[in-house]
């Protein structure tokens, strides 16, 4: 479960000129860690972990470097997991953003055109039956299943 979003840069063309383009830059970004990260458990699609207080930290974290790099910018399209761990790492990292531009009071234009979008195509994999599981049970139940996925067969 992730999400990734866009952003619009503005940049001119040309050296004094007037005319603008934009480029896009697209950030591809992972929930923090959770209580099955945490527990060697796999979660999968499952909706059941939550992200700890490290994984809080590792958000903010995440959403203040994002903000540096972006010159505060809040990014114009976002695309999230429906998973709740990835909507809580998206809801940290934009807080990083908002408080920014309210404490310098700044007006963002494109405050009601930027969309978040929850998208189920952006859901964890399914591992079905594995779901709950801590990694050594499916090591030592599955061996060759577990070993053809963590070499990507």
């Amino acid at each position: 479960g992730g999400m990734f979003f866009q952003q619009a840069v503005s940049l001119n063309q040309r050296s004094g000129s007037s005319i603008k383009s934009f480029t896009h830059k697209f950030y591809i970004l992972r929930h923090g860690e959770t209580d099955a990260n945490a527990a060697g458990i796999i979660q999968g699609s499952s909706d059941f972990s939550r992200l700890t207080s490290g994984g809080r930290v590792q958000a903010r974290n995440l959403g203040l470097g994002l903000r540096e790099d972006s010159k505060l910018c809040m990014p114009s399209n976002v695309y999230i997991s429906p998973l709740t761990r990835a909507k809580d790492t998206w809801e940290i990292v934009k807080s990083c953003f908002e408080e920014v531009i309210v404490d310098a009071n700044i007006d963002v234009p494109n405050k009601e055109e930027r969309l978040e979008h929850i998208l189920d195509n952006l859901r964890e994999i399914d591992f079905h039956s594995w779901e709950g599981m801590q990694k050594d049970e499916i090591k030592a139940k599955y061996p060759k299943s577990y070993a053809g996925w963590k070499a990507g067969d």
